[in-house]
């Protein structure tokens, strides 16, 4: 008898077409799976982490989506409307203060400055404009 390669493409192919007519089968299996072995995946997971500590808080500091992905929950916490993904396109693209002109050295002094009863974004200011407010009295 022939050996049967299982990662042929046609045993690929096989793989795919059963995953696909089974799919609500499969879920309801892996849903099962988890209940029953709720305590080994958490513990399993929480090893994970401990073993890899270092790498996942470096890959969470640097990666590009996660940091987006922090930022505009952040703002959706503080009540920020609107199309998020492009305010935070431009919150990247402006290099100063919008309120005083100080050049922003990195996104720790950049601050989304928003109307808090409305949820309306005002401008991108630095960490003193957004501490004082002393530039609402320049818009009014």
């Amino acid at each position: 008898m022939p050996y049967k390669d299982p990662h042929s493409e046609k045993a690929k192919e096989s793989k795919r077409n059963y995953r696909e007519r089974n799919k609500e089968k499969i879920k309801e299996k892996q849903k099962e799976y988890r209940e029953r072995n709720k305590e080994k995946i958490l513990k399993k997971d929480r090893e994970y982490r401990e073993r890899n500590r270092e790498e996942i808080l470096k890959k969470n500091k640097t990666d590009p989506q996660r940091i987006k992905s922090r930022r505009i929950n952040n703002w959706k916490a503080y009540g920020v409307i609107g199309d998020l993904d492009k305010l935070y396109e431009y919150y990247l693209s402006v290099p100063k203060c919008e309120a005083c002109d100080v050049i922003f050295e990195d996104t720790f002094y950049r601050c989304l400055d928003h109307d808090h009863e409305t949820g309306v974004f005002r401008k991108v200011v630095c960490r003193s404009c957004n501490n004082m407010d002393s530039y609402l009295k320049k818009l009014k």
